[in-house]
């Protein structure tokens, strides 16, 4: 009974490596996009570009990126780091046997996640794309995203590394859901008749909320055995970094 648990388990466990990559790829296209002038991609990016944002976007709002180039370089550039790091920190190796390098990656995960939410804050502030309508779940999951990230920042401090585990999740989690949010998007796109205004309050109330249910599943599904296991790694890595310093 048991084994069958673990595999299932490891089964979800990979099902959801490759669900969050397809998304941490997502959303880093989205970010180059801003970046990068049309002319220069090719037709097939251009047009996976175009199904991404739909053509409203890329008409109406895309060009606004173009003219707060410091609203933009602050949220897309940290928002690439934290999706790369974000994606390390979670790597079971890293953790382990590299606790030093799982540490710097911390802060620059935790710097490039404030960045990166007060940047969206900003943009949603001056130029929305669709009113009042954007602003309300941008802010709502923004703080929610700070909130996550300070959470996850107290717990390591103290050394309560399961509920540190915890909050790193839902911090992660809320910002891979840029992702989704795209996919969601398309596809609204794709079977509605709505503006695409509508669709991207929609999607941003759906993307969020999936990803959140989603994340709260599996920390409750996986709390009891994850908190044994990262209790005992963590008591064997204050070990071995304290019988290195007697030695030297």
């Amino acid at each position: 009974m048991y084994d069958k648990a673990t595999r299932a388990e490891r089964c979800i466990e990979r099902a959801g490596w490759c669900a969050v990559s397809l998304l941490v790829v997502v959303g880093i296209v989205s970010a180059l996009s801003l970046y990068v002038p049309g002319s220069v991609l090719p037709a097939w990016l251009t047009h996976l570009l175009a199904r991404l944002y739909g053509p409203e976007y890329q008409r109406e709002q895309l060009p606004r990126f173009a003219q707060y180039p410091w609203h933009t370089g602050f949220h897309a550039i940290p928002g690439i780091l934290f999706l790369l790091v974000g994606l390390c920190q979670f790597v079971r190796r890293i953790r382990t046997s590299w606790m030093r390098l799982h540490r710097w990656l911390g802060r620059l995960y935790l710097l490039c996640g404030v960045l990166l939410a007060l940047a969206a804050l900003a943009i949603v502030l001056k130029f929305p794309f669709a009113g009042w309508q954007e602003v309300v779940p941008t802010v709502v999951f923004a703080s929610l995203f700070l909130w996550s990230l300070a959470k996850a920042y107290y717990h390591v401090r103290v050394g309560e590394i399961a509920q540190h585990r915890e909050w790193m999740i839902r911090s992660f989690t809320i910002g891979v859901g840029i992702g989704a949010i795209r996919i969601i998007f398309d596809l609204l796109m794709a079977s509605t008749t709505r503006s695409a205004q509508a669709n991207v309050v929609l999607s941003f109330w759906l993307g969020w909320c999936l990803h959140l249910v989603i994340a709260e599943a599996w920390i409750r599904w996986t709390r009891s055995a994850s908190r044994v296991t990262v209790s005992r790694l963590w008591l064997e890595t204050v070990t071995v970094q304290r019988n290195r310093s007697q030695v030297s």
